[in-house]
């Protein structure tokens, strides 16, 4: 799989989680903090990544 698919996968899977997490919260569900934090790292990362790529001139998520 090319890095920028696996990137652009990454991304809307966290995006997705984010927005289940907050609707689990909006309707008073609990959310683990454990998946709560291990998703904010991971997208802090991928951020990290994706600057990184830039700076360097390359597309997000482009190997």
């Amino acid at each position: 799989m090319p890095l920028q698919v696996l990137h652009f996968a990454i991304v809307a899977t966290l995006n997705a989680l984010g927005a289940r997490t907050a609707t689990n919260r909006r309707l008073g569900l609990g959310v683990a903090s454990t998946a709560a934090a291990t998703a904010l790292d991971a997208g802090s990362r991928l951020d990290t990544l994706s600057t990184i790529a830039l700076n360097r001139g390359a597309e997000p998520g482009a190997a």
